[in-house]
């Protein structure tokens, strides 16, 4: 017996020196059909390590497998080795601990997994993979998620979406299980498992929007989509009080907003989101990558193709996935596709100066860094299509490239006169220095001479980037409304001893406090009062959100606006035609450098067009490298 058991430990450990010894070597895919690979898990030897077998098959033929959705994870994580039809092949952590938990058994056996099933090494492979997994995940009969392993209260997480959607018809029961103190952690837990970095991926969106069914895994826990989904959407009936006397979710998670924001809004909900985008609007490539560009990749150049299958389907234009190319090549080639096919310019306002890399010409935007990482917050929103401006309104672009440059033709309205300090904002919540940039833009206003209504107004307007709409106001008008957001900043400074209690800026203040006292009888002085700052905190808040990283300017034809903190006294204000928004233009030597775009008020909506119908205006050409 003892025997029979050392020579079993020979046998293993002579195994695993051969598999070492033995790198795993791709057979080649026929490029010219639609053959892919597939894995069938196979039990685990004496040895505990992953085993697998790899096999070829075709699509065409329908085969029965299961697809993995994951994270890849850093190139600097811990790799470990797992057998591969009897060699060895290197993996990272997070696919090494998902195949470990796959072969609990619970899990098909024969599986689709991307860092194993397509040669990484090859370009051309790559190429042709990549450009088949939109239907990869369509044909496998379960899309399986791996979140990761269990921690941060995880399994209480699933346990708790698992007991709502069981009971989400009773509304009572439902009401009792939120009395409950364990619900509250339950429900962060729920709120960090949407935190996690399986959600910022840019491959989810295709892997997740095609899929027949979803399967969310996460340490030896598992639960499917549509009971995540529904207890989303039981989480917004609490919102809409929608069967609910009282919104459980608001009072179950007082003092942490943000949490709730998740579970409404992020997870499954917003992939669904993005599913009923995708069908009603049959957006355009463009829209598509800045509809994602707050989601990463491991590999820049994924933040276009991993959108490929999906938006070739309904843009004018078509990315073809070639590995072969540098980031900076295929982000300039989507810059020439999207403004040839759209007559438009829109795609060079989204170019942040102080966040490029690649070596990219000026004019091209650098999607390799996410919005969330650098957090600038850029003038159109893609999910809030109801703020657009129209700058060059209907105009179509005029173009030519050559090499690098852009030249196109359009109207140089001014250039930056009086420039506002940069604010000393870490962040868009450093309310202490936003404060302070307030008061210094203020003062660079009213310094300027005497100043009235029609500029106090418009300050506000720059401040907001004209965000504020009739279903904002309350039963105030649109001038009370403006001139009380204006006087709560005064009251800021006033609290932040900026300026004294006799400065007329407070006035606007205490008007607006006695037109919503006279507006509303019913209610007292104090209760006016706390409501009406409520409600500018939050205009605070998205002040603060688009000044951070920006500059207040006055231009030489006296309009206000707010550019990116990176422009000087002298840059050139331009509507390039095509354009939703200005942008602002540095000249170097015999040609331009874009800056981005520009808020400038009262030349969003058109306004120089008609000055250039009027002769106001001239058209020029500008060259941009």
């Amino acid at each position: 017996m003892v025997f029979a058991r050392i020579r079993a430990l020979i046998r293993a450990l002579f195994q695993n020196n051969q598999t070492q010894a033995r790198p795993f070597v791709y057979d080649d895919i026929d490029r010219n059909s639609n053959q892919i690979r597939l894995l069938r898990i196979l039990q685990p030897d004496a040895t505990s390590e992953v085993q697998l077998e790899i096999f070829h098959t075709n699509l065409d033929d329908y085969p029965t497998y299961k697809a993995l959705s994951y994270t890849w994870g850093s190139p600097t994580d811990p790799r470990h080795g797992i057998n591969v039809n009897g060699c060895h092949f290197e993996v990272r952590e997070n696919l090494w601990l998902a195949l470990r938990r796959f072969q609990a058994g619970d899990v098909a056996p024969v599986i689709w997994i991307d860092a194993i099933c397509i040669n990484q090494s090859s370009d051309n492979e790559r190429n042709h993979q990549v450009a088949k997994m939109k239907r990869i995940y369509e044909q496998a009969t379960e899309v399986i998620v791996w979140l990761g392993p269990s921690y941060e209260d995880s399994d209480l997480a699933i346990k708790l979406t698992k007991e709502l959607y069981d009971h989400r018809e009773s509304v009572r029961w439902i009401t009792q299980r939120f009395s409950m103190p364990s619900t509250k952690l339950a429900l962060q837990a729920l709120g960090n498992l949407f935190r996690r970095e399986y959600w910022w991926r840019i491959w989810i969106v295709q892997e997740i929007t095609v899929a027949q069914r979803i399967v969310f895994y996460c340490g030896d826990v598992f639960i499917d989509a549509e009971s995540l989904r529904s207890v989303q959407q039981l989480f917004f009936r609490m919102y809409d009080l929608d069967g609910f006397t009282r919104d459980l979710l608001v009072e179950a998670l007082q003092g942490d907003e943000a949490c709730r924001s998740r579970l409404l809004f992020n997870g499954v909900r917003e992939i669904d989101s993005w599913k009923r985008t995708l069908l009603s609007t049959k957006p355009r490539f463009y829209t598509c990558v800045i509809h994602h560009s707050f989601r990463e990749s491991s590999d820049p150049r994924d933040m276009i193709y991993a959108l490929a299958a999906l938006a070739n389907e309904t843009s004018q234009y078509q990315v073809e996935v070639n590995y072969s190319l540098t980031t900076r090549e295929v982000f300039t080639k989507f810059a020439q596709l999207e403004i040839k096919a759209s007559s438009k310019l829109d795609i060079i306002t989204r170019v942040v100066p102080h966040q490029k890399s690649h070596n990219l010409p000026s004019w091209v935007p650098d999607w390799s860094t996410s919005t969330e990482a650098h957090g600038h917050c850029f003038l159109y929103i893609a999910h809030e299509p109801e703020f657009q401006f129209s700058a060059a309104a209907q105009s179509k672009s005029v173009v030519a490239f050559d090499m690098d440059s852009l030249t196109f033709k359009g109207l140089n309205i001014s250039c930056i006169g009086l420039l506002g300090p940069r604010p000393s904002m870490e962040t868009r919540y450093d309310v202490e220095n936003g404060l302070i940039a307030l008061y210094s833009w203020w003062k660079l206003l009213i310094g300027i001479g005497e100043t009235s209504s029609f500029e106090h107004k418009a300050f506000v307007r720059t401040l907001t980037c004209d965000r504020i709409r009739q279903e904002h106001l309350g039963l105030s008008t649109e001038s009370e409304f403006f001139f009380g957001l204006l006087g709560y900043v005064g009251l800021l400074f006033s609290n932040g001893k900026l300026i004294d209690s006799g400065s007329f800026i407070l006035n606007y203040w205490i008007l607006f406090l006695d037109q919503e006292a006279e507006a509303t009888p019913r209610k007292s002085r104090s209760t006016i009062k706390s409501e009406s700052i409520a409600i500018m905190e939050a205009w605070k808040s998205m002040i603060y959100n688009r000044i951070w990283d920006r500059r207040f300017f006055i231009s030489s034809s006296k309009a206000m606006g707010l550019a990116s903190g990176e422009i000087r006294e002298d840059d050139i204000i331009c509507i390039p035609l095509g354009c939703c928004h200005p942008i602002i233009l540095r000249k170097e030597e015999n040609h331009y450098i874009n800056l981005g775009e520009a808020y400038v008020d009262g030349y969003m909506y058109g306004e120089a067009m008609e000055m250039l119908e009027r002769g106001e205006l001239e058209l020029e050409e500008f060259e941009l490298r």
